[in-house]
């Protein structure tokens, strides 16, 4: 009876030990997760060191951009078994992908370099000419013949496919915004350039004029904020270091406004695809992470791989598709993504508390007897 207390004693404190390293650690989470589906579909590297950095699709093409690789083209007649097309070699740490698919161009970065590719032959794409942006390209959006770009501490720049990057009409020959605001991924729409400004939250630029784009606004958020897409309408959904996610309204672009944030206690959200009003976003630690943005405010919903990287993203309504690093690519119905694996402990840590507090009277009368 003795050794079965002192073994039941030695369980009980290797158990306290690991409770309370939960605590101290921060490990015990408000939220607990049902293990995501697995991806119906997944494409691996042919070397395992090149990481699947981001990815766009257009009807069953994906188009992905690989870190020590370049670009690889996929079929995706059949999601399950994704299949390779043709591809395009780039040297260069390779941070993102744009497309504008009306004038057969894929557009992506290479460090400060911004390449522009012909896809009009998916089986052979071709480069047709670089651009030195001057600085690490996080971010590509597309209105061709313009190409704005978020180019890190450079801040935003436009350049022209034929002339590289343009100056600022009837200024100096600098061709960025000459303000002092990093930019990571941006989106454009209509008149106006929405930036994922680190530090400084949601940056609108006015592009009206692309030879001379203007800063017409911002709004400071609760984290530095490195991925933005477009809601539809006037909202902007903008993601961010720890997990950070909040709605902007932007129908005054001098002055937008947060309605509403989520804290989704994760790894930095650092790209977003939209469908309808959801928002499927790549968790650099958690995976693929869906938020729901039906009102004011966003709500997490699930996630989809909590055990992978999620680098990029992509959806088309039917298929979320993640860009996942050394995680290589994966493809999942779209249905799964919105139905929800996440659930609610309420007072998680409480209980956690609870827990600890009652092992450690348990374990003294053990060890009293």
């Amino acid at each position: 009876m003795l050794k079965c207390n002192k073994l039941l004693s030695r369980s009980m404190l290797i158990f306290l030990i690991l409770v309370i390293g939960f605590q101290v650690s921060g490990l015990s989470r408000s939220k607990a997760y049902i293990a995501g589906p697995d991806p119906i579909g997944t494409w691996e590297t042919p070397d395992p060191l090149d990481a699947v950095m981001d990815v766009i699709v257009n009807g069953t093409l994906a188009y992905l951009a690989i870190d020590g690789f370049g670009l690889q083209i996929l079929n995706l007649t059949d999601p399950t078994n994704p299949t390779p097309r043709g591809s395009h070699l780039i040297t260069g740490a390779i941070k993102c992908i744009a497309a504008s698919f009306a004038n057969d161009r894929v557009y992506i970065s290479a460090g400060s370099t911004l390449h522009i590719i012909n896809s009009t032959d998916p089986d052979s794409p071709s480069e047709i000419t670089t651009h030195n942006m001057g600085a690490t390209v996080y971010g590509i959006a597309a209105n061709y013949p313009y190409i704005y770009v978020g180019a890190y501490n450079d801040s935003f720049k436009v350049a022209n496919e034929t002339h590289g990057v343009m100056v600022e009409a009837l200024t100096s020959p600098t061709p960025w915004i000459p303000d002092s605001f990093w930019c990571y991924q941006v989106v454009y729409s209509g008149n106006y350039v929405y930036a994922a400004g680190y530090d400084k939250g949601v940056i609108v630029f006015n592009v009206t004029n692309p030879y001379s784009p203007a800063l017409v606004g911002f709004e400071f958020l609760a984290a530095d904020i490195y991925s933005i897409a477009h809601l539809g309408g006037n909202r902007v959904v903008a993601g961010g270091s720890a997990g950070y996610i909040a709605i902007v309204d932007v129908s005054n672009a001098s002055d937008p406004t947060k309605t509403g944030e989520v804290d989704t206690d994760g790894g930095d959200i650092v790209d977003i695809a939209t469908f309808n009003t959801y928002a499927i976003c790549a968790d650099s630690t958690y995976g693929i992470v869906t938020i729901g943005c039906s009102g004011s405010s966003p709500s997490e919903l699930a996630r989809l791989a909590p055990t992978m990287y999620g680098y990029g993203t992509d959806t088309d309504g039917m298929y979320v598709y993640g860009a996942c690093g050394t995680w290589d690519f994966h493809i999942w119905p779209y249905s799964d993504a919105i139905s929800g694996s996440l659930f609610d402990i309420p007072g998680f840590s409480v209980l956690f508390a609870m827990i600890a507090l009652l092992g450690i009277i348990l374990y003294m009368k053990l060890k009293r007897t």
